[in-house]
C-alpha cells in the first residue's frame, strides 16, 4: 500500500455520508498510515469523532500511533494515549508506552502502569488487566505476572504469559505454569509449554 493511495482513501472516506462507516474507514487508514507517515496518520485520526459511539475506532487508530511512537518518542506517545476516549484502550495504550520505556526508565514506567491500573478500575477491570498482562509479557514477564495476580482469577492471564514467553524463557514459563492453581488453566499452560519447547520434534 502506497502513501498516495492511503491519502486518496482518506479523501474518499471523508465524503462518506454515514458517520459510523466513516469512522471505521478512517480508523483503518490510520492503522495503515502510521508506519509510513505519523504526522499524517495523527491528522487523520483527529477527524474520527470522539463520542462514545465512535470510541472503538478512535481508540484503535490512536493505539496504532502510540505503538509507532512509543520507543522513539514516549512523551508524545503518552499524550496520544491520553486522548483515547475508550477507558480500556487508553489503559492498554499507556501500558504500551510504559513497557517501551521500562528498561531505561523503570520509575516512569511504573508511574504509567499505575495510571493504567487506575483507569482499569473505572472500566471493565478484569478485561483491561488481562490486556495489560499480554502487553507487559512482550518485554517483562515478571511485571506481567504482577499485573496478572491483581485479577480475581489470574489463571488465564498467566497462561497467556506462558504462551508469549515460552520460547524465549522456557524456565520462567515452567515456573509460572507450576504456580497456576486453576486445573484447566494449568493444563492449557503445560500444553503451551510442550508446543513451544525448543526440544520439540
Amino acid at each position: 500500500i502506497t502513501m498516495g493511495r492511503l491519502i486518496r482513501a482518506d479523501d474518499a472516506a471523508g465524503e462518506y455520508p454515514d458517520d459510523r462507516r466513516r469512522s471505521v474507514l478512517l480508523g483503518k487508514i490510520v492503522r495503515a498510515m502510521a508506519p509510513l507517515n505519523l504526522p499524517i496518520a495523527e491528522s487523520i485520526a483527529g477527524h474520527i469523532e470522539k463520542s462514545n459511539a465512535h470510541a472503538l475506532w478512535q481508540g484503535e487508530a490512536l493505539m496504532a500511533i502510540v505503538k509507532a511512537l512509543a520507543r522513539d518518542d514516549p512523551r508524545r506517545a503518552e499524550k496520544v494515549a491520553r486522548r483515547i476516549v475508550d477507558l480500556g484502550m487508553r489503559a492498554l495504550a499507556l501500558t504500551t508506552v510504559a513497557m517501551a520505556v521500562y528498561a531505561d526508565d523503570p520509575q516512569d514506567a511504573e508511574w504509567l502502569l499505575e495510571n493504567a491500573e487506575r483507569i482499569a478500575r473505572a472500566g471493565p477491570e478484569q478485561q483491561i488487566l488481562a490486556g495489560m498482562t499480554k502487553i507487559a509479557a512482550q518485554s517483562d514477564a515478571e511485571r506481567a505476572e504482577q499485573i496478572a495476580h491483581k485479577m480475581n482469577n489470574p489463571g488465564q492471564a498467566l497462561k497467556d504469559i506462558i504462551a508469549i514467553i515460552s520460547v524465549r524463557d522456557p524456565e520462567r514459563a515452567e515456573q509460572i505454569a507450576k504456580s497456576i492453581s486453576d486445573p484447566a488453566c494449568k493444563a492449557g499452560a503445560i500444553i503451551s509449554l510442550c508446543e513451544n519447547s525448543p526440544q520439540r520434534t
